[in-house]
């Protein structure tokens, strides 16, 4: 299943697998993409999508090219490292106005598995730290931009949640 038809059946983001790497024409910003852009936001700033993992029955039949081979041009017939660079600079838009709680995300996607060692770095307690996480991705998240700001949002949530 992905990210489109999970967001045409309303599942929840926590029933969704994810997937190991996604397509440019993939991206509508669910939360497992954004961890996935996360992840690979170094590579997607310098340049062309990261390639797609070959499997490992792929692996063991790859022979490498004698020659170029001719490509077309990016998606939707621009430069092939416009929409990588476009996504990167979506995302960090977006994390950075969350301030602190984005700061704590993206330096948990980019080698910090172990929330308590992140914790500790960042100098908090492991519960701030997932909540920290986890507000950030659900402001992140979703195909337009929050028009309220983060401190709004999460008072709005607050309260709602009451």
């Amino acid at each position: 299943m992905n990210c489109r038809e999970c967001r045409r059946f309303r599942l929840k983001y926590e029933d969704c697998a994810g997937k190991d790497w996604y397509s440019e024409r993939d991206i509508v910003y669910c939360p497992h993409q954004i961890i996935w852009v996360l992840k690979h936001l170094s590579e997607l700033k310098t340049g062309p999508w990261p390639e797609k993992p070959l499997t490992e029955e792929q692996e063991r039949n790859y022979l490498p090219s004698t020659g170029k081979v001719p490509t077309m041009g990016g998606s939707y017939g621009n430069a092939s490292f416009e929409r990588a660079i476009c996504v990167a600079a979506d995302v960090e838009s977006r994390l950075d106005k969350t301030g602190w709680d984005g700061d704590v995300l993206r330096t948990s996607c980019q080698g910090y598995n172990d929330v308590a060692e992140l914790a500790y770095k960042m100098g908090s307690t492991v519960d701030i730290v997932e909540r920290a996480m986890r507000n950030a991705l659900r402001y992140v998240r979703g195909w337009r931009v929050k028009r309220m700001e983060y401190t709004a949002w999460k008072k709005q949530r607050k309260y709602r949640g009451k």
